[in-house]
């Protein structure tokens, strides 16, 4: 009788369904998996999914009145909700909208049914950490490195307990992990497609299809770099464009309600955490970031623009530098949210984990592994 042989993302999938099953059976009701009793007033992003998904036109007015005026109050006016989102930082529906992938399948596995749409959520985040994590392990099976470095993705906070919150990362990072792999096996279509769906399932992922395409650019493939680049670029612009028609404004920004933006000095997004004030709890909040996110950005950038400048202009390089370039620009409200941190990181955990597999960097692939003690914090 012929052994079954238990791989990284079964492995990933059994323990993440395990754990869902552990917080909805604690909580009493699947509603814990869209909107954490953990969460603030304004609640969290998967809640704002499930409302796109139950009434895709209506969510806008419902996203909306979650900001008001703290002393006039006013029914949702898009003119106004713009002005005093501006003032107060309110949620705006164009960013949660730009991420329409998820509330669309949503929707379409639910058949429009409420009570079906957690479940609906739930299922898609299972099956992508399941795919992502499996071509992950194709990727580095590829590089003649474990498979089993692949955990470090799936059982990544930022992964993991995304798939918990009902968040669009195990969608989004699936099918760009899925790109990747499509692109190696020069299925330059379908790499194509994937890169252009998982932008819309979250845009970061953009920086992704960035570095493959300029990847394939610099090794003078043009016809395939330009393929890459506009597939993934042309429908997340058209929406961007349907989104300021129907709304008055784009998405693209750099969170929801009580988001700053993106920092024009390096890093200075962990330093401003002390702006509240130095203690332990604001040290232990800046620390989270600076081993987590600043060191592994460091070296990640170190690494990658020493092979560009030394003309090694090879896709894991380029993966690398793209997705820890953005890093030292991250917003303060990100770095100072453990969970917004950790959501932010996994093009950073992919591209270092392909970039040592690919170099036979057998030391970085080791402390890899410390991502994972990231995941203890938001064991609740």
């Amino acid at each position: 009788m012929r052994a079954v042989r238990l791989s990284p993302a079964a492995l990933a999938v059994t323990l993440c369904s395990l754990y869902c099953a552990l917080v909805v059976w604690r909580a009493g009701n699947v509603e814990e998996l869209i909107r954490p009793h953990t969460a603030g007033p304004l609640g969290y992003d998967g809640q704002f999914t499930a409302w796109i998904a139950a009434d895709p036109i209506g969510a806008e007015r419902r996203i909306g009145n979650l900001c008001r005026h703290p002393t006039l109050g006013y029914a949702y006016d898009r003119a106004l909700h713009r002005q005093i989102g501006q003032l107060f930082g309110c949620e705006q529906p164009a960013y949660r909208y730009q991420r329409i992938l998820s509330a669309a399948i949503a929707r379409l596995l639910s058949f429009g049914q409420i009570a079906l749409i957690p479940y609906a959520i739930l299922l898609t985040n299972l099956v992508m950490l399941g795919l992502g994590t499996a071509a992950l392990a194709e990727l580095l099976r590829m590089a003649r490195a474990s498979a089993w470095y692949s955990l470090v993705y799936g059982l990544f906070g930022g992964i993991f307990f995304a798939v918990r919150a009902s968040t669009t990362e195990p969608l989004a990072y699936g099918l760009a992990l899925i790109a990747l792999l499509a692109l190696q096996r020069r299925q330059f279509g379908w790499s194509a497609a994937l890169f252009a769906l998982a932008a819309l399932a979250k845009e970061v992922t953009l920086l992704m299809a960035a570095g493959a395409a300029l990847a394939l650019l610099l090794s003078r493939q043009w016809r395939t770099g330009l393929l890459i680049g506009f597939s993934a670029l042309t429908p997340f612009l058209a929406w961007q464009v349907i989104l300021w028609t129907w709304l008055g404004s784009f998405g693209v920004g750099s969170g929801g309600a009580g988001a700053t933006p993106f920092e024009i000095v390096p890093y200075n997004g962990i330093w401003r955490i002390f702006e509240f004030g130095v203690a332990p709890i604001t040290v232990a909040f800046a620390l989270i970031p600076i081993i987590f996110g600043m060191i592994p950005s460091l070296w990640a950038l170190w690494r990658s623009g020493r092979d560009l400048l030394c003309g090694k202009w090879t896709l894991y390089s380029l993966l690398l530098f793209t997705n820890a370039a953005i890093i030292p620009f991250t917003p303060r409200s990100t770095f100072a949210e453990p969970f917004g941190l950790v959501r932010f990181l996994p093009g950073l955990v992919i591209s270092l984990l392909l970039y040592a597999a690919h170099f036979k960097l057998r030391r970085p692939l080791r402390y890899s592994t410390m991502w994972l003690l990231f995941g203890v914090l938001f064991l609740a």
